[in-house]
């Protein structure tokens, strides 16, 4: 019981620091074309969809290196063993 509390208290706090850094990268994102948009209408509906395209985009680089990171760090900690001759 005990450790399943653990567990579910790390994966809460890895969630919340993906949320951040996810929500980091919106909000830059969004800032940025915010303040750097063209006049008018169509210059602001230019700069959302750019914004809302860029977004996605900068979540799903971020999430990959984030994915490839944890994978080195995790088998620097704990070696896969091969299963013939390890």
């Amino acid at each position: 019981m005990l450790m399943a509390i653990g567990a579910r208290t790390l994966q809460f706090f890895q969630d919340a620091g993906r949320f951040a850094r996810f929500g980091g990268a919106i909000a830059t994102v969004s800032c940025y074309k915010g303040f750097s948009c063209k006049e008018g209408a169509h210059g602001v509906g230019q700069a959302c969809t750019e914004a809302f395209v860029l977004s996605f985009v900068s979540i799903l680089a971020l999430d990959f290196a984030l994915a490839v990171i944890a994978k080195a760090v995790y088998q620097s900690f704990w070696p896969i063993k091969g299963i013939v001759g390890g």
